[in-house]
């Protein structure tokens, strides 16, 4: 396990990003959701964190979709940039662009999602 892996806010502000970026489309397929875990577990993740990330992730991509990415994507990107800005951007950052393709499918709602992530975390956004 790493110790990135022991941290609950950062599984958080994972989970957080990569819904932000998947639910970009309004629809975060299960295998999207698929992709975070084996992301995670490919990373040290233990199988409980990543059953934390899937759960999480769904979790937080529902509110975004309930809410119609009103106040709430506004809070959760500022919540992943308070927890993940600084050394765990990169981390964080490496789940997001995951998402982008995780479904098969580029779409352009997702990329721009992702800049949004970046600047968030304090990353250029064109590096994303």
């Amino acid at each position: 396990m790493t110790e990135a892996g022991r941290d609950p806010e950062l599984l958080e502000a994972i989970a957080a990003a990569y819904a932000y970026v998947g639910s970009a489309d309004n629809l975060l397929a299960d295998v999207e959701v698929e992709r975070l875990k084996e992301w995670g577990l490919t990373r040290g993740f233990s199988t409980e964190e990543a059953e934390v990330l899937d759960r999480k992730c769904r979790v937080f991509s529902q509110t975004l979709v309930d809410d119609n990415w009103g106040e709430a994507a506004d809070k959760l990107l500022a919540r992943v940039g308070m927890i993940a800005a600084g050394k765990r951007a990169v981390i964080v950052l490496a789940a997001a662009r995951v998402a982008v393709v995780a479904d098969g499918d580029l779409d352009e709602r997702e990329e721009a999602a992702l800049v949004h992530v970046a600047a968030a975390l304090g990353v250029d956004p064109d590096e994303a």
